[in-house]
């Protein structure tokens, strides 16, 4: 496949879906160098690629350049608005670098931004229980829940912020929906 792609970026140096491609493969490799150095050819041939330039901030965050990637992660977020995933990502950079309240934000902006969107609701209820609010937790998580009832981490999540709140009827009954939709799950 790569040199099928490479081919492709030789034929048509300006078709960015096979240099795109090709970052993806070399992150999954973990040739981080590489992939960055792709993303940023791409970033040459067009400035504002969104997926080239998470890219870069991915490869920050895998490296352990929290500072960087919250930068990066921030530009973006400037330039595209309220797109929960991107939200998501600067909280993990936020995160990484500890800054929990930015994270928070973060977290907050893109559960605003999308109610359901499962990876920051899962977070922020994660990190609301850990910060001593569960009660924020039950909120985001009953709701998460009621959309989107395949997820076992939100009902396992929901018991522990029931716990975590003294409500422990509320705890047993999460634990037991989740045994009745999940019952293959150890």
């Amino acid at each position: 496949l790569v040199a099928v792609l490479e081919e492709i970026t030789r034929k048509a140096p300006d078709y960015i879906p096979a240099w795109m491609r090709l970052g993806d493969l070399a992150y999954g490799q973990q040739r981080y160098e590489h992939c960055d150095a792709l993303a940023k050819k791409i970033l040459a041939r067009d400035p504002n690629h969104l997926d080239a330039m998470m890219l870069v901030g991915q490869v920050k965050l895998t490296k352990g350049e929290a500072a960087a990637a919250v930068v990066d992660y921030q530009k973006i977020a400037s330039g595209y608005p309220n797109l929960p995933h991107i939200l998501h990502k600067l909280a993990m950079a936020q995160l990484l670098n500890r800054d929990m309240s930015g994270a928070m934000a973060s977290l907050n902006q893109a559960v605003k931004a999308s109610p359901n969107y499962p990876e920051a609701v899962l977070l922020l209820a994660e990190l609301s229980v850990r910060r001593g609010d569960p009660s924020a937790a039950i909120v985001l998580l009953n709701r998460l829940i009621q959309a989107r009832p395949d997820l076992p981490k939100a009902h396992l999540l929901l018991a522990s912020a029931y716990a975590g709140r003294g409500n422990k009827d509320n705890a047993v009954a999460a634990y037991r929906k989740m045994a009745e939709l999940f019952p293959d799950n150890p």
